[in-house]
């Protein structure tokens, strides 16, 4: 069975912020389930950053370098 794909736009789950905490914790719920295939556009946070490997999903950043 294919998972499905998710594309979840807010602050990296790393952030600090309630956004980031919110993201976080929505995020790690998802994940675990096993039935999706997560993209996390992380709004402030700049392309190819390595804190964005972190998580277990896939981290994309919305600035340039």
């Amino acid at each position: 069975m294919r998972k499905k794909k998710i594309l979840f736009q807010s602050d990296s789950a790393l952030a600090k912020t309630g956004f980031g905490r919110n993201a976080k914790e929505v995020l790690s719920y998802l994940y675990d389930t096993g039935k999706y295939e997560i993209f996390h556009y992380c709004c402030g946070t700049t392309k190819g950053e390595p804190a964005l490997e972190r998580p277990p999903w896939k981290c994309i950043g919305t600035m340039p370098k």
